[in-house]
């Protein structure tokens, strides 16, 4: 693919730079350090320290400030202070929700986005040039509240590790609790209801029964539910109901990357996905995955690349969100034998390096900020249409 050079700046607006904006955070800073490499005019503003009564102006005089010149604003997220801005007509912008227009998202506090919509977020929302959307899921789910908006289907991507390096003198959390003596099937994430966190710990209460998961350990690596999921296993722990299952902080940078390395699977039944960054790095580090069909990995890729050659087969085992379909999905998994983990794994690095590697897509995403600073058509295979 040719790379058009962009010329003018690019401004990423969310609300943090850390995980108080969930994953948004992770895929910007990606993102970052590539416009970084390339020398590219690029600003990412964040207002979570500026206080509440200023931070709708601190956004206005910054957007203002560029109104004349060549300039591309790209806002993260919704229900936020910025996408309640107004009188952005003659501002050139792009809107990705990050999956906050997916059902699951809608119903939760749903009369205050409901009446958010109708006073703020729908107006943002029409103004705006395009609205991205990470999946096919998410894509459908946008198209069925705003039919006339026009929707780029780009995916989150990932960084593709050296897998043959080892992280030195750095061992992951759960060293002490499990060691060696057992598989460790890691769950990286926020922890919420909504990423199958109970139904997963239900699937496997239900395998200690049958003795079927006895050579392996769950670890819960994670944030967000001020200690909810850690209380819930020790209770079950207490009473003889659940063994060889542990919670830990999150992780980040090298210590992410030693649960990864040192981790023999990974899972995320979610409910709902827009593209879920902690599954695209798992299999990009090989691990044989179980992930939730609600997280659309295979379906977003094979979409966007009907014609490419690692699409014939799922580089994962797919799972639905209910406790029955986990179950399976983990007797699968454990009755795999080496040369079929190892298959896999080859697999999902395969899939991940053609579909969602951050050096090449990082291009297209180029590619698409020229096309619509210059007003172009965009690429058809990123246009969302409906059938």
């Amino acid at each position: 693919m040719i790379y058009k050079d962009f010329t003018g700046r690019i401004s990423y607006i969310s609300f943090a730079e850390d995980s108080k904006d969930g994953g948004i955070s992770n895929a910007i800073n990606i993102n970052k350090s590539l416009f970084n490499k390339k020398e590219i005019d690029f600003k990412w503003i964040t207002y979570d320290s500026v206080s509440d009564l200023k931070k709708i102006i601190f956004l206005r005089n910054y957007i203002k400030s560029f109104t004349n010149s060549n300039h591309l604003f790209h806002f993260h997220g919704l229900w936020r202070t910025h996408s309640r801005l107004n009188n952005l007509n003659d501002t050139l912008y792009v809107v990705s929700p990050h999956g906050m227009l997916m059902p699951h998202c809608l119903k939760r506090s749903r009369l205050k986005k409901l009446i958010s919509r109708k006073l703020w977020e729908d107006n943002f929302i029409k103004n705006s040039k395009y609205i991205f959307a990470l999946s096919i899921q998410e894509a459908v789910s946008i198209s069925k509240i705003y039919t006339e908006k026009n929707i780029i289907l780009f995916p989150n991507y990932v960084n593709i590790p050296n897998i043959s390096n080892k992280v030195i003198n750095l061992s992951p959390p759960w060293k002490n609790d499990i060691g060696n003596s057992k598989k460790v099937l890691l769950f990286l994430s926020r922890f919420d209801s909504i990423k199958g966190i109970y139904i997963l710990i239900d699937a496997w209460m239900q395998l200690i029964k049958s003795n079927r998961n006895k050579d392996w350990s769950l670890a819960f690596v994670g944030y967000g539910d001020n200690g909810n999921l850690k209380n819930y296993i020790e209770i079950l722990k207490n009473n003889n109901n659940l063994r060889d299952v542990f919670v830990y902080p999150p992780a980040y940078g090298l210590m992410k990357e030693a649960c990864f390395r040192n981790s023999d699977a990974f899972i995320l039944p979610s409910f709902s996905e827009a593209s879920p960054m902690a599954a695209l790095e798992a299999l990009s580090y090989g691990k044989p995955s179980i992930i939730s069909k609600s997280c659309g990995v295979y379906e977003t890729a094979r979409f966007i690349n009907k014609k490419s050659n690692y699409l014939s087969q799922k580089p994962y085992i797919e799972c639905l969100p209910k406790t029955e379909s986990i179950k399976k999905s983990l007797n699968i998994l454990f009755n795999m034998n080496q040369k079929s983990l190892m298959e896999l794994s080859l697999k999902s690095v395969s899939f991940i390096e053609e579909n969602y590697n951050a050096s090449k897509k990082f291009e297209d995403l180029l590619n698409i900020y020229s096309d619509i600073a210059k007003n172009k058509n965009i690429m058809k295979k990123f246009l969302y249409k409906k059938n």
